[in-house]
């Protein structure tokens, strides 16, 4: 993107955009764009370049469009005009910004707007260029017809009325009947054409006419013999806009091809059937991957899209199996990229191979030596299986390197590949590039699963335990359908190809589970997938979308119990504002929690229907509601006398529209809840569960979310409600960051039963001795279960038949009671001395329910005594556009959670005076950061962005946080990309890791890896110093601002993020304060003193000129705390740790490149 200083080297538009924009604010009066000056200074100079991205981009960032060209349209503006509007809406399509809301102040110059685009997309004078670049704008509006401006505008030109262009009027009257529900449409445009003037009769043609003419000029381009690649462009542009209308009808289609060309064309279905799931090097480096890799939008993708709607469910999984095999390939071509690049390969003379690098995640191997072929099954054209072996050498390979590879499990993929490096970088068919596979050697690549790892003589690496003799056999089961197409091309036996496989390489288990994933989508896809009646239309983007809320569906629960939600009867009348609430008839005025609601037989009183015949884009009848709620209560059962029994129970206060989302989530159907950071939706999820388990306790819940950090989240919270821990399960990696005392991976659930199976045992045998049973009733949960049939059980019914007998007293129940001994350890009394018969009996209750649940915790854990393999007992316990936001944009009622629970008020507002951050001005401030030793930003890699001197700030501040006594543990460093996240990590290496006085902040993580979790003090660094990328969505730059409690300091480049249109709220509240850290000296964690305003003074308050600055002050606070500490503790003796000199003096050597960590895995 062009700065200013090119900007002033040369002629750009971007100066006199600016300019007349000043103007126009001085004036104060409507913007006016002169024709003349627009095409002298802005479509002059972008028409001489074609239109280059970088200057539409500044173009776009100086929100020209929003302040400048639509302020300024009218009918009378130029074509030149209307197509910068193009130009700069196509860009923010491409940036994945907001690209229609602008247009909504104005909606008749919209569609005037509109209709001259259309014009022009027919007008021949043009070029191929412009008009591609109105077919992306046309694109775009059809792909957001969630917006109510767009939809009017595009509704018209694909009605029934371009059914006017067919061939024949006997085709139409054909068609109409084939189709009788369309004749009736087909007639009420007809009317709406007679009865309309001449002016709307002519939009009326035009509308109709349309589609039509472009479609003929676009055959008549087909059979041109200009090859230029703009006419290129234009047909690719046409055929992914008749993709995204769907304007071919099916069957006609396949009767033409089978005409045509003799064949049948092949469903989804057929087409996922045999589609390889495996990677190979065409697969792998397949030129549109490589190009989606660099894709700027200025080409369409020859890739399935997601969108608002599908054909049906089988569309869409096979829409995502597309997608998802393309994810999962990039990143596999990506690893082996790395892993060939540090192999570093060398041909010394030719078929003699060479590898002077190494890598932990590639090795040299053998060639593959075939072992057996079974024949294929019948009805089957592929070997049921082909088995393989490969030999790989240990003795070069690190100590930590070797356990990784033997720690491959059975079924785990791994990859074969063939290199053969050229002598030098030539060029690909007297072409001037080369392709990927070529430049890197890559000849082939084959994939496979383990079966075994074994040493020379047979013995699998578990039995070795660590040994190593030098060699490695690894047994292989090969690709069956790869090896069947290889045979098939070279018809031979055993293909050459794997007899020139010299390197396996392997995966990070966490990223090398593509081949389960894709199985699972493919098998769905070929599948009759089963999804809700209530939920089919409205997933599929038709019908109402408020179709599939519970309020809507017949089957809506009436009575629910909804426990610990309401904390008392205000809370209650509080959270449900607007609806009658009706005491049971067995209860007088008000009473406590719980509470169960019903919702009382209302008939509804329906409006009067619209009289208009044609109700298509009428809203539904409304209806006028009094909701009453009758409102009841129970006694929950005693569940036992000892602290532990008490049942644990929500705190939270939640808000009404917390409880309207909680009314919704507990009842069936689909509930959105959308809300900013911090506005409960944990909480709210959580309550959720907990009603569903409790009123619904034979069904089972499953919880999916975005990422580990939210799910581990909502487990904490769960966790802390009253449901059994027994009935929880979390599958999938990231449990070991879940900051609770039980494990509830599927391995931790089984350690968890068998603890619980020990201590409860105990608890048998305290029991047996307690009522003077004889025999060894606590060895095991099967005699602790013949125990319990024998002993307990008709001891508790002779109990209950003497304490419910009609003489029975409060005396009666307590001497009959049969476990005194056994609850001797319970708070004392166990019975009250004023309790009277019912309260007694009711503590005998409890006590009983207490020795229930340990032979029921008994007979779950029966199991595990039976399956003694880990792997039996724990799967006998274990019987990435979102579809959130396409449910919004598609209009499903949402939810808004709208009260803010989780920052300082200071964060969250910028207003308010509260306790300082010690040795900080202020507890929020955005830092400058300009260029480090000459460089902003740079990109090592494609999308691995760093920027070393916010690195080295972000770090510089963490060390000057912990020697002023903040704790690490409250300190978190945040990143927008993952490569600057890489970097801070290195630096933090460097001067921080082994120095006990810094150590590591609790958390170094991306922005959205750490969303769902907040900690007091964040760093946030924002990276970019060119443009400021994906942060323009306001969603993602709100959650990077919202993670902090009480201090947010965030480093970024002033210049690029306070142009930013998107941003600017948020900017200009941040800018009020000096960009440059205000720190205040002579004070120690934790401060007294109040937060100083944007003007005010503070004692000791000291500016940072820069990181060097930082730097040096942090270096000699560094060296003072160290003389001092040696004073304290080591007088007279070595020094404590080395110290490292300020980031000017010697951080900053080696470029972002070199300070990446060489780590893979």
């Amino acid at each position: 993107m062009p700065t200013a200083k090119r900007q002033k080297k040369g002629r750009h538009p971007s100066p006199r955009i600016r300019r007349h924009q000043k103007l126009q604010r001085k004036k104060g009066s409507v913007v006016k764009v002169k024709n003349d000056i627009l095409k002298k200074d802005i479509w002059s100079i972008l028409e001489r370049d074609n239109f280059p991205d970088k200057s539409l981009l500044v173009l776009e960032g100086l929100q020209t469009l929003e302040s400048y060209l639509w302020p300024g349209y009218s009918d009378d503006s130029s074509n030149h005009h209307v197509i910068l509007i193009v130009l700069l809406v196509n860009v923010k399509r491409r940036e994945q910004l907001e690209s229609w809301t602008i247009f909504e102040d104005r909606p008749d110059e919209f569609s005037g707007l509109f209709r001259r685009v259309l014009t022009m997309t027919l007008d021949h004078t043009l070029s191929p260029t412009i008009r591609s670049h109105l077919l992306s704008f046309l694109i775009s509006a059809f792909q957001s017809l969630d917006c109510a401006i767009v939809r009017k505008e595009c509704a018209p030109l694909v009605s029934i009325s371009i059914w006017h262009n067919l061939s024949t009027d006997t085709l139409r009257e054909t068609k109409l009947e084939q189709y009788p529900h369309v004749r009736k449409a087909w007639r009420a445009a007809a009317k709406r054409h007679d009865a309309a003037d001449e002016v709307t009769k002519a939009r009326l043609r035009f509308e109709r006419s349309w589609l039509y003419t472009l479609v003929l000029d676009f055959l008549k381009r087909l059979y041109d013999e200009d090859t230029k690649p703009e006419h290129i462009l234009y047909c690719e542009r046409f055929v992914e806009f008749l993709t995204d209308l769907l304007i071919f009808d099916k069957d006609s289609f396949l009767v033409e091809i089978l005409l045509s060309n003799y064949e049948g064309r092949k469903t989804f279905q057929q087409i996922a059937q045999n589609l390889s799931l495996v990677p190979t090097e065409n697969s792998l480096f397949e030129s549109n991957l490589i190009r989606a890799e660099k894709y700027d939008g200025t080409h369409p993708l020859a890739m399935p899209k997601l969108n608002l709607q599908y054909l049906s469910v089988g569309d869409f999984l096979w829409r995502s199996l597309t997608l998802y095999r393309s994810e999962a390939f990039y990143g596999i071509r990506k690893d082996v990229e790395t892993a060939v690049r540090r192999l570093r390969p060398e041909a010394p003379k030719p078929g003699e191979v060479k590898f002077l690098g190494s890598s932990k995640m590639a090795l040299p191997a053998s060639k593959v030596s075939i072992l057996e072929v079974v024949p294929a099954l019948v009805g089957d054209d592929k070997p049921s299986t082909v088995r393989a072996e490969l030999t790989v050498d240990y003795r070069r390979v690190a100590e930590g390197t070797r356990r990784d590879w033997d720690s491959l499990r059975p079924d785990d993929v791994v990859f074969l590949l063939a290199i053969e490096p050229t002598a030098s970088d030539g060029t690909a068919n007297g072409e001037g590039t080369t392709s990927e596979a070529q430049r890197l050697g890559v000849t082939a690549i084959r994939t496979a699963e383990v079966i075994a790892i074994t040493d020379d003589k047979g013995r699998t690496a578990r039995e070795l335990n660590g040994r190593h003799d030098g060699k490695r056999t690894f047994r292989l089961k090969l690709d069956a359908g790869t090896y069947a197409r290889d045979a098939e091309l070279t018809g031979e036996n055993e293909p050459a190809v794997y007899g020139r496989i010299n390197v396996i390489l392997r995966r990070s288990g966490r990223e090398n589970n593509f081949k389960p994933v894709l199985e699972s989508i493919r098998s769905l896809t070929l599948s009759d997938v089963p999804v809700a009646s209530w939920l089919h239309e409205v997933f599929l983007g038709y019908g109402d979308p408020a179709g599939a809320t519970y309020k809507q569906l017949p089957n809506r629960v009436k009575r629910l119990d909804y426990r610990d939600t309401f904390l008392d009867w205000q809370h209650l009348i509080e959270s449900l504002p607007g609806k009658i609430i009706e005491p049971n008839d067995d209860a007088s005025g008000s009473f406590g929690p719980p509470y169960v609601l019903e919702a009382a037989d209302t008939p509804a009183v329906l409006l009067p229907k619209p009289t208009k015949k044609r109700r298509r884009d009428a809203e539904p009848p409304l209806s006028v509601e009094v909701e009453t709620v009758k409102v009841s209560t129970y006694k929950p059962p005693n569940e036992g006398p000892f602290p532990v029994d008490a049942p644990k129970l929500n705190a939270v206060r939640f808000t009404s529209a917390q409880i309207e989302a909680i009314t919704s989530g507990s009842q069936p159907g689909l509930t959105v809840i959308v809300g900013p950071p911090g506005t409960g939706k944990t909480d709210v999820a959580s309550q959720i569960i907990n009603n569903i388990y409790h009123n619904f306790p034979e069904q089972r819940t499953l919880l999916i979310a975005h990422s580990n950090q939210a799910l581990n989240q909502l487990f904490a919270k769960i966790i802390a409600l009253d449901i059994d821990e027994r009935h929880l399960l979390r599958l999938g990696h990231g449990e070991e960051d879940l900051y609770t005392e039980g494990s509830f991976s599927k391995h931790g659930r089984v350690e968890s039963f068998l603890d619980n199976r020990d201590r409860y045992l105990q608890e048998v045998n305290l029991l047996a001795s307690s009522i003077g049973a004889p025999g060894a009733h606590g060895n095991s949960a099967e005699t602790a279960g013949y125990f319990n049939s024998v002993y307990i059980e008709p001891a508790w019914a002779k109990f209950m038949e003497a304490a419910k007998s009609e003489t029975a007293m409060t005396a009666t129940v307590i001497e009959a009671f049969p476990f005194h001994k056994f609850f001797s350890t319970a708070p004392q009394p166990l019975f009250p001395d004023d309790a009277d018969h019912q309260k007694a009996l009711e503590i005998a209750e409890g006590c009983y329910r207490h020795i229930s649940k340990i032979f029921s915790e008994l007979a779950d854990v029966l199991p595990f005594e039976i399956l003694r393999r880990d792997k039996d007992t724990s799967n006998y316990l274990l019987i990435n556009e979102s579809l959130f936001s396409r449910l919004v944009r598609l209009g499903v009622p949402t939810i808004n959670l709208d009260q803010q629970g989780r920052a300082r008020p200071a964060i969250a507002n910028f207003d308010e005076f509260l306790k300082a951050n010690a040795g900080f001005k202020f507890d929020y401030q955005f830092i400058n950061v300009p260029d480090y030793k000459g460089k902003g930003e740079a990109e090592p890699t494609p999308h691995f962005i760093q920027n070393l001197g916010e690195a080295e700030y972000a770090v510089a501040i963490y060390q000057y946080m912990r020697l002023l006594g903040y704790p690490a543990s409250k300190i978190s460093i945040l990143t927008t990309y993952a490569g600057q996240r890489a970097l801070v990590n290195d630096v933090l290496a460097h001067r921080c890791s082994n120095k006990a006085i810094f150590g590591r902040p609790r958390v170094v993580s991306t922005v959205d890896k750490y969303q769902g979790e907040q900690n007091d003090y964040i760093i946030l660094s924002l990276t970019r110093t060119s443009r400021v990328g994906y942060l323009r969505d306001v969603r993602r730059m709100t959650v990077a601002l919202s993670r902090a409690r009480l201090g947010l300091y965030i480093l970024g480049r002033r210049d690029v993020f306070e142009a930013c249109y998107e941003l600017r709220p948020a900017f200009e509240q941040l800018l009020q304060r000096p960009d440059k850290l205000m720190l205040v000296t002579g004070e120690m964690w934790p401060s007294q003193r109040l937060i100083a305003s944007e003007s005010g003074e503070v004692p000791g308050e000291a500016c940072m000129e820069g990181v060097e600055h930082l730097g040096q002050f942090v270096y000699q606070m560094t060296n003072t705390k160290v003389k001092q500490l040696e004073a304290e503790q080591n007088p007279g003796g070595a020094g404590l740790l080395a110290i490292e000199e300020a980031p000017a003096e010697e951080a900053g050597e080696g470029d972002p490149e070199s300070a990446v960590a060489e780590t893979e895995g």
